[in-house]
């Protein structure tokens, strides 16, 4: 991402090695360029209601309630199965 205004604000704050390091594996596996890159990159999209990889909160309530609903249907297929099953069907 190229930088097209200047940055002149500073901000930090302290972390644990152990959020270091986790901060500095996050940059690896983004390809984010710094921890600065990856932190304003996050706050970006969550500003837009994006949480990480772009997803926004409504597509993941909707992936939500698709999975909940063939959930659902799996729990009543093995009922009715074990239904059977019971009543010497199978």
């Amino acid at each position: 991402m190229t930088v097209l205004r200047a940055r002149s604000k500073l901000v930090y704050f302290r972390v644990s090695e152990e959020e270091y390091a986790w901060l500095h594996a996050m940059c690896e596996q983004t390809g984010a360029r710094s921890l600065s890159d990856l932190v304003r990159t996050f706050l970006r999209e969550r500003r837009d209601g994006r949480f990480p990889g772009g997803e926004r909160v409504e597509e993941l309530q909707e992936r939500i309630a698709k999975l909940t609903e063939m959930l659902e249907k799996v729990e009543a297929k093995l009922e009715g199965a074990q239904t059977l099953k019971a009543r010497g069907g199978m």
